[in-house]
């Protein structure tokens, strides 16, 4: 984030870790202080919802009046009726269909390996766009996923559409939506380490043996979801999770009046006054650190919406992203390829411009 947003990192350094700042007739209240973000994400109040600015932006991709962008009575309607379908017992009955969906992209990429003569070189985010479009839309359409894929391959084209319009302006607006494939991506990343590797997939090949994962042996795979929260830590997926007043509010010693956009930087997970010395070291420093960190970002972890407006779709992606990293992690070894270039960009989420490139071996 430093690097896409250093007016925001040199605001930091200049005025401290709560600044405001105008965008326009906007005004943005910017908090980068773990303890003002605890009751950032400990917010129930359903008057701290959605941005306007948000929805006047991003409507067009997300609907103007969806769970997304809605606030107070309609995001209540909506989220009553969407969440049911997204309880663990109904995402327990999805996992033998996320299983379906990700076997013909590793086999795509074991004939990749064979052809290379074991090894090669795999461009992976392109078949993670795919396989979340297919995931996603087997679950709200069942049968007609095939419909479902190309509203989301369309809705891609509007987010690109809508990011280059953004960039002639301003780049900083809306937060992280893509949890699955973005993370998917990351985690892949932040896991070519080979002692991580080495202890996740003994992990995984204990927990799995020869049978596919379920609900309950996901939810063993201890080592795995620290690596995961370790790597949203180190990799967000956006700068910002962004809210508006809808009354007056405070937050630590600031007072935020009526009408105030209130941003959370990520800025905050790599800070060392928040996470010591290594705070922007890979996972590698160890599983004790990865631990300790992994407990702490889930007390004031704001990555899939903070309170009330937790993202419904949370148990879904995170189950969706185990399964994936762990059917991975029991058949391949990976590690960067040496073609990869390595350059990220701001959409809707922080993404590679030159796509995702891991050297790949079978076991």
């Amino acid at each position: 984030m430093s690097r896409l947003f250093l007016h925001i990192e040199k605001w930091r350094a200049d005025y401290g870790r709560a600044f405001a700042f105008t965008q326009g007739n906007m005004v943005v209240l910017c908090l980068c202080d773990f303890g003002v973000a605890r009751e950032f994400c400990q917010c129930k109040s359903a008057e701290f919802g959605r941005s306007a600015c948000l929805r006047k932006n991003m409507g067009i991709l997300m609907g103007y009046d969806s769970i997304v962008s809605s606030k107070r009575k309609s995001w209540a309607l909506q989220r009553k009726i969407i969440a049911p379908e997204f309880f663990n017992d109904k995402i327990k009955g999805m996992v033998d269909m996320m299983v379906e969906s990700v076997i013909p992209v590793l086999e795509k990429w074991e004939s990749q390996m064979e052809e290379a003569g074991g090894v090669a070189s795999v461009r992976i985010d392109e078949d993670l766009k795919s396989l979340s479009a297919e995931m996603i839309s087997k679950a709200c359409l069942g049968s007609n996923y095939i419909i479902g894929s190309e509203i989301f391959y369309k809705m891609l084209v509007i987010q690109d559409l809508q990011s280059k319009q953004q960039a002639i302006v301003v780049h900083n607006f809306g937060c992280g939506l893509s949890v699955i494939v973005d993370n998917c991506k990351a985690t892949l990343l932040a896991g070519n380490e080979t002692t991580w590797q080495e202890h996740i997939r003994a992990e995984v090949v204990e927990i799995l043996g020869n049978q596919a994962p379920n609900m309950d042996k996901l939810h063993k795979m201890k080592l795995l979801n620290m690596m995961i929260y370790e790597t949203l830590r180190l990799y967000s997926p956006g700068p910002f999770v962004m809210r508006e007043t809808s009354e007056e509010m405070k937050f630590g010693d600031f007072v935020s009046p009526k009408g105030v956009n209130v941003w959370l930087s990520s800025l905050l997970h790599q800070d060392q006054a928040n996470w010591g010395d290594n705070a922007q070291s890979s996972i590698q420093k160890g599983l004790q650190m990865a631990f300790l960190r992994c407990a702490r970002i889930r007390i004031c972890s704001c990555l899939l919406g903070p309170g009330i407006h937790t993202c419904v779709g949370q148990n879904f992606a995170m189950t969706e992203l185990k399964m994936v990293l762990s059917l991975v992690l029991s058949k391949f070894i990976f590690s960067l390829s040496p073609e990869h270039k390595h350059l990220v960009t701001y959409k809707l989420f922080y993404e590679p411009v030159h796509g995702v490139q891991l050297k790949m071996e079978k076991i």
